[in-house]
């Protein structure tokens, strides 16, 4: 979906229509504020995150048989992003959703700058990485294992977004690996002759 909006962006501002129109993300992608805030940051007007409203309207009601209220929950769900989107852009000093929006003040990393030019333009990219084919070739991957997989009690690979999954990339939240990035593309910048102390 980032990718879509961010390549949308950019041909509406490229044809000089861009403020004629709102883009509303209608996306099944929004699970934290982090996202949220990508959206946001690369265009987006505004964000209905329908599998993350269902998802917590569902275990409301799992756990609150007797007096469930749907109203309650979705505010509590958007207050949560709404603090989340507050807390990211109070540490770059933005006070508005209007100074965030369509700023790109991300620094890209595993994407090649083909997508980074053509989707997010503006951003840095910092550790180049995945181009187009890359990506489709990935999502062809999940579509076959998701549809052709023998028959099991779990037909989709349980992982998550934030921890390491057996046989995939690793995504880590340790504070000590997220301090190495930095030094590890210093030192690749280093052995390529790019980068000298």
């Amino acid at each position: 979906m980032l990718m879509v909006v961010g390549r949308l962006n950019q041909r509406l501002l490229n044809a000089n229509l861009r403020h004629l129109i709102s883009i509303v993300a209608v996306t099944g992608e929004v699970y934290d504020a982090h996202m949220s805030a990508s959206l946001l940051g690369f265009g987006v007007t505004a964000i209905y995150p329908y599998l993350l409203l269902s998802t917590a309207v569902n275990l409301a009601k799992k756990r609150h048989k007797d007096n469930f209220d749907t109203t309650a929950t979705v505010k509590k769900i958007r207050n949560a992003l709404n603090a989340g989107l507050m807390k990211i852009m109070s540490k770059m000093g933005i006070a508005t959703i209007a100074s965030y929006r369509n700023s790109a003040l991300f620094d890209i990393l595993g994407l090649n700058r083909e997508i980074v030019e053509e989707c997010f333009s503006g951003a840095r990219v910092l550790l180049s990485g995945l181009g187009y084919k890359d990506i489709e070739a990935r999502v062809e991957r999940y579509h076959y294992e998701a549809y052709n997989k023998p028959k099991s009690l779990f037909p989709l690979n349980l992982g998550s977004f934030y921890k390491y999954l057996d046989g995939e990339s690793i995504r880590t939240t340790r504070l000590t690996q997220f301090k190495a990035i930095p030094l590890g593309i210093c030192d690749l910048g280093k052995k390529r002759g790019l980068w000298k102390p």
